[in-house]
């Protein structure tokens, strides 16, 4: 089920508030409040907290992790599994820098003061990505 898993995203963000995906959000603490220091980097928006406006992060991790206690319900395939999220989409897509500065940053989180972090490497990294434009 996923348990001891640390899986990231590279996507719109995540609403961290989702009922199936806020305690699987690794920076959650047990008195309830939030440490987003190594489980979240915004570099679209810049927000201090998971946040999703786009919709499509929110429901790629929810099928990785989502799972809602209060209705006993699974919806992930590794319910058990922890999450943290790069957001480098927005709804016009993302640039190729901002998808580079999201994996260096996932290979080695880094505090406040900007230190990498590689032992807070999750273990999974998706990239649910696309693209409308064909290449010749």
């Amino acid at each position: 089920d996923g348990t001891g898993v640390v899986v990231a995203t590279i996507d719109t963000g995540v609403d961290v508030n989702h009922p199936s995906l806020k305690n699987q959000y690794r920076g959650l603490n047990t008195d309830g409040t939030f440490t987003h220091t190594y489980n979240w980097l915004d570099l679209v928006g810049n927000s201090p907290l998971p946040v999703d406006t786009f919709g499509h992060g929110t429901h790629v991790t929810g099928t990785i992790v989502g799972y809602d206690p209060k209705t006993d319900t699974r919806t992930g395939v590794a319910p058990g599994a922890r999450w943290i999220a790069v957001r480098a989409f927005s709804e016009n897509g993302a640039l190729d820098t901002d998808l580079l500065k999201a994996g260096e940053w996932l290979l080695a989180p880094q505090d406040e003061k900007g230190t990498p972090h590689p032992e807070m490497a999750p273990d999974i990294i998706n990239n649910s990505w696309a693209s409308s434009s064909t290449l010749n």
